[in-house]
């Protein structure tokens, strides 16, 4: 039996018009379970309204209070993963929007066949960069003196913890130190 208009209409407490107070009327003298709703609403009504509310546990506010600062930093934490996920996902979107019309065209071998070729071509890149890498590591060394390799090294070190620092300091939450 369909009690959805019935019910909403009861647990409501809306002013019925007179043709739906007659369904009403109608439905409740053959229908048992909005009967006893309609006879029981009243009761649990009265008794809610008599029960005093309930108070929170000695120390709430403190240590709702100790939270709150944790809560913030997990809510700005999902928010700004929310934000590299949308992100992600446009761009994502995009770049298939961009490609979908060549996909059409193209057979799943000569997919298969470009991401292999893509994959080589990467792989013979970077082993092309050790190889220079290992050419300047190997002749430049020498020629310089251990001062200007000390100096340097210390520049580095200095440029390293200022970028550290400084990306400590973005990132904090607001009222923070780093």
């Amino acid at each position: 039996m369909n009690h959805q208009p019935f019910e909403k209409w009861l647990l409501d407490g809306a002013t019925l018009d007179k043709v739906q107070h007659a369904h009403l009327q109608e439905h409740l003298k053959s229908c048992k379970t909005c009967r006893r709703l309609a006879c029981n609403l009243p009761r649990v009504e009265q008794k809610l309204a008599a029960t005093p509310p309930a108070d929170p546990r000695p120390g709430f506010a403190a240590r709702f209070q100790a939270s709150l600062p944790a809560r913030q930093v997990a809510r700005q934490r999902r928010q700004i993963w929310s934000m590299i996920l949308s992100g992600l996902s446009v761009g994502l979107a995009i770049a298939i929007y961009q490609i979908l019309p060549d996909l059409s065209r193209l057979s799943p071998g000569l997919i298969v066949s470009a991401l292999v070729n893509n994959i080589l071509t990467a792989v013979s890149t970077l082993m092309h960069l050790g190889q220079v890498s290992n050419y300047v590591l190997m002749r430049v060394p020498p020629s310089v003196p251990l001062a200007v390799w000390i100096s340097l090294s210390l520049v580095f070190l200095i440029l390293s913890i200022v970028w550290v620092l400084a990306l400590g300091r973005i990132l904090a939450p607001k009222g923070e130190k780093a």
